[in-house]
């Protein structure tokens, strides 16, 4: 037993290299996951991602054929990845988001408003995700053995080549206050998005699991559940975008809050029904996540810090 609690991944038959193997996998982008590297020039004289769901919004009624480009980049390499059958890079990008098209306020396109919370890459002069963050850190992997990578997963080691190793690093992407943060341990962070699968409204913004509230571009709070018996991957999504999470996240803050009875739409009864339902479900715990907002109000960043255990036994 560890003094202090660590995650635990199991994966059937497969050894610790394979497991490494695997992530280096994953970072390729080799076709059909040559789509990291792919770039769009818009109107705006820049050059970015067409993946990076926050993106400057287009002008599609003066630059209708920087729209045409966008869309062919995307769906052209979707199309290849399709038909390789990797599913794995097409729940990312699904999870990921996209710069939306159908959100309008103010009479001006509101492209962030169809990301993941969860990517919360800064976006200082001009920067975004997929080319300022996850591609670098793939290039980067590449170089790297699969010993170097089980002993960034281990925390046996910690390389921070990405960050330079600097002490105000910016690697772990809002996940953790900013330090040297091992790359392959922040590749398998951001690839986990994935697991977070966006659901997609057409009046407010995308609603992101684990994420509170879920109608503004800066939640206060992230709630993840935390199995305590071994689990599935399929059943960890179907909990973390369950309505039973969702309310327990609403509870909580209400609780740390301390708001009035009158303005608290979730009972405690309901409270203690939705941890009944995800200790069932073999998660005993739940985290609750305070985030940070800090920077400019041009380039606004979040953090996410120390979580709070809560338990749903017990």
């Amino acid at each position: 037993m560890e003094q202090e609690p660590q995650a635990w991944v199991d994966v059937p038959a497969a050894f610790p290299e394979e497991i490494a193997q695997a992530v280096l996998d994953a970072a390729s982008t080799d076709a059909p996951r040559n789509w990291s590297s792919v770039q769009v020039s818009y109107s705006s004289k820049t050059v970015a991602s067409p993946f990076s769901p926050r993106i400057k919004a287009i002008d599609t009624d003066k630059h209708p054929e920087v729209w045409v480009r966008h869309q062919k980049a995307r769906e052209d390499a979707l199309d290849a990845l399709t038909n390789a059958g990797d599913l794995a890079d097409l729940r990312f990008l699904s999870a990921l988001g996209e710069a939306s098209y159908w959100h309008i306020a103010n009479n001006s396109r509101q492209p962030d408003r169809g990301a993941s919370r969860w990517e919360m890459k800064t976006r200082n002069r001009g920067e975004e995700f997929v080319s300022q963050r996850y591609e670098p850190l793939c290039r980067e992997l590449s170089t790297w053995s699969t010993d170097q990578v089980l002993d960034g997963l281990t925390g046996r080691a910690l390389r921070d080549p990405l960050g330079k190793n600097k002490q105000d690093s910016r690697s772990s992407t809002g996940f953790a206050r900013p330090a040297p943060a091992d790359n392959a341990v922040v590749f398998c962070a951001l690839r986990g998005i994935a697991e977070f699968p966006l659901a997609h409204r057409v009046s407010r913004i995308n609603a992101t699991p684990g994420a509170w509230p879920d109608y503004v571009l800066h939640p206060r709070s992230m709630m993840l559940p935390v199995p305590t018996a071994p689990i599935t991957l399929s059943r960890l999504r179907s909990v973390v975008v369950s309505r039973q999470l969702a309310m327990l996240h609403e509870f909580s803050m209400s609780v740390q809050e301390k708001k009035d009875d009158a303005e608290v739409a979730v009972s405690p009864l309901e409270a203690d029904a939705a941890k009944a339902w995800l200790t069932a479900r073999r998660c005993g715990a739940v985290v609750l996540f305070p985030i940070l907002k800090t920077g400019s109000s041009t380039a606004p960043e979040r953090q996410v810090l120390d979580g709070e255990v809560i338990l749903n036994v017990g």
